[in-house]
């Protein structure tokens, strides 16, 4: 797993070049500058995590 801040630029060439079954997952900012994670992500992050550590 491996997280990146990109540019327009890098995300559009990962785009053009886009194979699977890598997963590319574009995060958000939210109006006050957070990170705008959905629940089901940071579950599997969560879960990954343990299970990596047990």
């Amino acid at each position: 797993m491996h997280a990146q801040k990109i540019d327009y630029q890098q995300d559009k060439l990962l785009l053009e070049n886009f194979s699977h079954p890598t997963v590319y997952l574009w995060l958000k900012l939210d109006a006050s500058g957070k990170v705008t994670t959905p629940f089901w992500l940071q579950r599997c992050l969560e879960d990954y995590i343990i299970k990596a550590h047990q």
